[in-house]
């Protein structure tokens, strides 16, 4: 474990957690049983960096192809569904900490371990500034969020999935999402990889600071009772930036949210 990174930063998907997702029934899933892996995500503007890591691994393995998708997120989730309940669904997909406990509660988890050109130059990454912190007086602190790899354990190309699901979580495969600026990758001491693949198109970015979010980045919280207490504590912020509750009241009010929620 202790080569893997929690990468928090905002709008950039970072995690690389690998899990099996066992379906109910016994058909199989979106792909044939024939070489053929389809791997479904949510997110256009990662598909080349995907591909990128599909082709790497279909280079070592003959006879073997991987059809990348993407589309969008509401779609995403209304697709993976009714696959999910028709057993029929992709050899490969993405899975988010908003959804895993829902698919957890219905299937079986195995944890296997744009550009803009012309706005180059005229804006930049800052470091998050230090603010009052209730409990030590002075701090910051970064959110990260998890995105998995995931694969249906009863689909026909279960054996040829669960190969390219250790491969994605691999030093070699996470390079080549680095170098393809998709995301920082979750592999300890390649964060570097994605820092350069701005640096070598052009772009006058000091991304460091990102990388230097890491020590202060906490885990968004993620338990069972999360779609109940969500919307709530988001409610609780918007009041905090209204002005409407002060912010010892917001956090007090955030916790006992979440508190009573996990409760019930």
């Amino acid at each position: 474990m202790d080569k893997w990174l929690k990468k928090g930063m905002a709008a950039t998907v970072a995690g690389t957690m690998v899990f099996g997702l066992a379906a109910c029934g016994s058909k199989g899933n979106g792909g044939s049983a024939d070489g053929h892996l389809v791997f479904q995500i949510w997110d256009q503007g990662q598909k080349a960096g995907m591909e990128a890591m599909a082709e790497a691994y279909t280079k070592e393995h003959e006879g073997v192809t991987i059809e990348v998708q993407a589309v969008g997120w509401d779609e995403y989730w209304t697709k993976l569904e009714a696959s999910a309940t028709s057993n029929s669904m992709p050899d490969i997909f993405w899975m988010h900490s908003n959804q895993i406990y829902k698919y957890a509660d219905n299937w079986d988890l195995i944890n296997l371990c744009t550009t803009y050109g012309d706005m180059n130059g005229k804006w930049d990454v800052a470091m998050l500034p230090k603010c009052p912190n209730p409990a030590n007086g002075d701090g910051r602190a970064s959110i990260s969020n998890s995105v998995s790899y995931a694969t249906a354990a009863k689909g026909k190309n279960k054996e040829l999935a669960m190969d390219f699901l250790e491969f994605l979580g691999s030093e070699e495969a996470q390079k080549i999402q680095g170098e393809s600026g998709a995301a920082i990758p979750a592999y300890n001491g390649l964060e570097d990889a994605w820092v350069q693949s701005f640096a070598d198109k052009g772009y006058e970015l000091t991304l460091e600071n990102l990388i230097g979010e890491f020590e202060y980045s906490v885990k968004y919280v993620n338990n069972p009772s999360r779609p109940s207490w969500e919307p709530k504590v988001e409610q609780t912020m918007l009041d905090i930036y209204a002005g409407s509750v002060t912010i010892d009241e917001g956090i007090e009010k955030m916790q006992s949210i979440v508190t009573e929620e996990m409760e019930e």
